[in-house]
């Protein structure tokens, strides 16, 4: 794609990005990790990534949204009823609107692709097929998070950077992926909350990121973060375990000390 294709206002859509991200941080969901907020409100106004949202935009609206329309099948119910029910079930935990689901893809990755006005879920078959509905449950909830929180936009963004580059400036793509992934490794956090609030079964995210196929380092981590989470004030209120646990601002204190180094 040529430098001119991208031709629109770069101060307007800056402000506006930054106004939706100033938004978004202060409506943010109360299980939500505070240290992407702050990531968030850096990130969607540097430039590449800036310019790299606004031609994923352009490249959803024209091509990618009928893509997968045409590949994928809608979950309701009567096609993949089971999909479609655990979705509901996890969107109503969450307080949010069930948005469509399609089954397509490959992987056990659960997406949500689109724009944060428009967002859909997206399940891979070897999901629904290697996933009992307790590891369902949870792969849903974590992909809801990013609707919940406003993240759907950045998510399509780094899903397309990396396997639709060609539609994007040349000098973009890398800086919009470094940055995309250091986000993320942060919007992981609140999208593990999210799954843990659908499936409240710390085993049953174990098995996903195992299956997932997430390794090392990181998967310790985002574990470590988890069970964190499951012994905050919040969650014991969630989950009707009793009183006490670590307040927000602790949980947050020591989830820091761990995503500073994934």
């Amino acid at each position: 794609m040529a430098r001119g294709d991208v031709e629109f206002d770069f101060q307007r859509y800056v402000a506006l990005r930054r106004g939706q991200a100033e938004k978004r941080a202060r409506d943010g969901a109360a299980y939500a990790y505070r240290g992407e907020h702050r990531i968030r409100r850096t990130l969607t106004v540097a430039r590449p990534v800036a310019i790299a949202i606004e031609a994923t935009v352009r490249l959803w609206q024209s091509k990618a949204r009928d893509e997968l329309f045409a590949s994928g099948v809608k979950a309701t119910g009567a096609d993949h009823p089971r999909a479609h029910q655990l979705v509901a079930r996890a969107a109503k935990v969450l307080g949010i609107p069930a948005p469509p689901t399609y089954v397509a893809g490959e992987g056990r990755e659960v997406l949500a692709l689109g724009t944060d006005e428009e967002a859909y879920l997206v399940v891979p078959a070897k999901a629904l097929d290697s996933f009992d509905d307790a590891e369902l449950s949870f792969a849903l909830g974590h992909a809801l998070g990013h609707v919940h929180n406003g993240q759907v936009v950045l998510t399509t963004a780094l899903y397309y950077l990396s396997h639709d580059a060609a539609f994007y400036v040349r000098w973009v793509v890398q800086p919009a992926i470094l940055a995309l992934k250091g986000w993320l490794r942060r919007a992981e956090i609140t999208c593990d909350r999210a799954g843990l609030l659908a499936s409240p079964s710390l085993d049953a995210a174990t098995a996903v990121l195992d299956k997932q196929g997430v390794r090392g380092g990181r998967r310790d981590k985002r574990l470590a973060a988890l069970r964190l989470f499951a012994d905050s004030a919040f969650f014991r209120a969630h989950a009707g375990t009793g009183p006490g646990g670590l307040s927000a601002t602790e949980l947050d204190d020591e989830v820091a000390k761990i995503v500073s180094l994934l």
